[in-house]
């Protein structure tokens, strides 16, 4: 059954949420910000690394650009006409901002000043797939929700720069050569690497899987196997969606 993933993720008020990964994490934080506002909250949506200025602005019309000292205030005052917020600290010469460090996003979330706080926590250079460098993911300590993200377009492609973000350490990290196809086993010794290195800093975290892109492939069922696989390894739940689609959320697998 298709649905929300405001709905499929059941999230608690006063929540801290982390996109990690690659294949869709901007779009994905995008529309759960517009979900939110929907569902009558009020939402920040910032970054703890870099993103695009654009991407950032199809989040929010409004893009706070404060350094920490004046942000809080800035934050207040738009706040209490605009259900939805973006802030960054600083716009680049390359159209890229400088997001918010964890400690203020830490401060903000305890200040109760927003329903929920989306925050893009890693880069993936437009790839479908990656695995977190030894300074990623950047997550705040009140994290309370993550949400590690895969583009399903990658399955099948071979294990490369073209196709993987930094595939010499993907490689290592998964125990596979360079040059050899990305498959279904690939994908969740992604998902398993990707945890342990959460769970590490923030352990008790609610850990969603979400793979994205699922009307690339031709046969839906690879996708469901793997997110079975990982429900009998350690998940709770898996999102199977598409960012093309008014329902983004095409199945839940539990």
């Amino acid at each position: 059954m298709q649905m929300k993933l405001f709905k499929a993720l059941n999230l608690k008020n006063k929540e801290l949420v982390c996109f990690v990964g690659a294949g869709g994490k901007s779009s994905l934080m995008g529309l759960l910000a517009r979900e939110c506002v929907k569902a009558g909250a009020k939402v920040l949506v910032t970054t703890t690394t870099q993103m695009y200025y654009h991407q950032l602005k199809k989040c929010s019309p409004l893009v706070v650009l404060q350094q920490a000292d004046n942000l809080l205030p800035m934050l207040n005052k738009h706040a209490e006409s605009n259900k939805i917020l973006a802030a960054a600290s600083t716009l680049l010469d390359n159209q890229k901002v400088i997001g918010l460090n964890k400690e203020l996003l830490d401060h903000i979330h305890s200040s109760g000043m927003f329903d929920y706080i989306l925050v893009e926590a890693d880069g993936a250079r437009g790839k479908s797939i990656k695995v977190p460098s030894e300074h990623e993911p950047v997550l705040p300590s009140l994290t309370t929700t993550v949400l590690p993200v895969i583009g399903l377009d990658v399955l099948g492609c071979p294990l490369d720069g073209g196709h993987v973000h930094r595939s010499h350490l993907f490689s290592q990290a998964v125990g596979q050569r360079e040059g050899e196809p990305v498959t279904e086993k690939t994908i969740i010794k992604m998902f398993l690497y990707y945890e342990r290195v959460v769970r590490k800093t923030n352990p008790n975290v609610n850990w969603v899987p979400i793979l994205n892109k699922l009307d690339y492939l031709a046969d839906k069922n690879e996708a469901t196997r793997i997110a079975i696989q990982m429900i009998s390894l350690s998940t709770q739940q898996v999102l199977l969606t598409s960012t093309s689609s008014s329902q983004p959320v095409l199945e839940v697998v539990k």
